[in-house]
């Protein structure tokens, strides 16, 4: 009987460990891939190229996704777009979308501004047009539909306003 116990116990702790070690590794968040572009962190003020396949494709179609057609509509109307994919998760991307929230009101009705939860499966594929692999990652897209810089990490209001007056000042 004594036997069994320690058995169950130890498989217990076996699939525990498994899986405390593969819910990081799965969620993203903080992922150290070894691509070097996704490496870069924003604090770095270094950008890292984000290359969609095709975000130049216009009009509302059936099957976009509620962040997708809210960057058309923004296309559409002229205006850049703050684009950030993260999770309610991931305490990085708490820090940046509190960092939007304090410079959004300044640039409210100029720009549009999508935050995207990487969790939310009707999102799966504007993520992947986007290679989306580490969170928080932040988009600045321009007027025109076309990428200008993509960072990943935190990036604090200072740096976000510089990124954000440079897309309205083009």
């Amino acid at each position: 009987m004594r036997k069994i116990n320690k058995v169950v116990l130890l498989a217990f702790v076996t699939i525990l460990a498994v899986i405390l070690l593969a819910v990081p590794l799965l969620s993203g968040c903080g992922s150290n891939k070894s691509n070097s572009n996704t490496n870069k962190q924003a604090d770095a003020s270094e950008p890292v190229r984000v290359d969609p396949e095709d975000t130049n494709t216009s009009g509302p179609q059936a099957g976009m996704s509620k962040s997708e057609q809210s960057v058309e509509q923004a296309k559409a109307e002229g205006k850049p777009v703050l684009l950030n994919f993260h999770s309610t998760k991931c305490i990085p991307c708490i820090q940046i979308e509190e960092n939007i929230n304090k410079v959004k009101p300044d640039y409210e009705g100029r720009m549009a501004f999508v935050v995207v939860d990487v969790y939310d499966t009707s999102e799966y594929n504007f993520c992947m047009k986007y290679n989306i692999e580490t969170i928080p990652t932040t988009v600045f897209i321009k007027k025109d539909g076309s990428v200008a810089n993509g960072y990943v990490g935190v990036l604090e209001p200072d740096q976000l306003k510089k990124e954000l007056d440079s897309l309205l000042s083009n």
